[in-house]
């Protein structure tokens, strides 16, 4: 009675992450997509590591279970191993992308380039913004590029912030 439970658990976890693209130029926080790049239909890095996550944890939690509960203790390392790896990339990848967007305002403010660099969800990486060009009244265009440890120097999307009637620069 609890297997069939606990796999229907796992499989409502993973489903809901299947909704993800994988890795490329084209998608991310700029165009709709997963982490800085994608539009096709591979695993994120995400997901790919919270498989790993899941049979990690499937084979720990079949091993230190007891005997008659073998399957339910591989089922639910599964789900805590998958869950818990994929939650903290997740985080660690909404943390990149508000890294990447406190660069833009900073080189905005400033009128001049910036550079960031911070431990991500693949490993070290890194922003650099160069000094914004004039779009138009009250408008400046930015092109950042990143740097991952799996992408190495990718370009995001040119954006283009213009400073409201309160002083804050956003978006156009």
């Amino acid at each position: 009675m609890r297997i069939p439970a606990l796999t229907a658990l796992v499989v409502l976890a993973f489903s809901t992450a299947a909704c993800e693209t994988g890795p490329g130029y084209g998608s991310g926080p700029y165009a709709g997509g997963g982490a800085y790049g994608g539009g096709s239909s591979q695993l994120s890095s995400c997901q790919r590591n919270a498989l790993l996550g899941a049979a990690g944890g499937a084979l720990l939690g079949g091993i230190t279970a007891g005997k008659g509960v073998k399957t339910e203790g591989a089922v639910l390392g599964a789900a805590v191993g998958g869950l818990g790896v994929y939650g903290v990339c997740r985080y660690l990848d909404q943390q990149s992308v508000s890294r990447v967007e406190t660069g833009y305002q900073s080189s905005l403010n400033q009128d001049r380039p910036y550079e960031s660099s911070w431990n991500g969800p693949n490993g070290d990486e890194s922003l650099y913004v160069p000094a914004p060009t004039s779009a138009g009244a009250n408008c400046k265009r930015l092109q950042a590029t990143l740097t991952t440890p799996s992408g190495g120097q990718q370009p995001l999307p040119p954006e283009t912030y213009c400073r409201g009637g309160d002083g804050q620069w956003r978006p156009s």
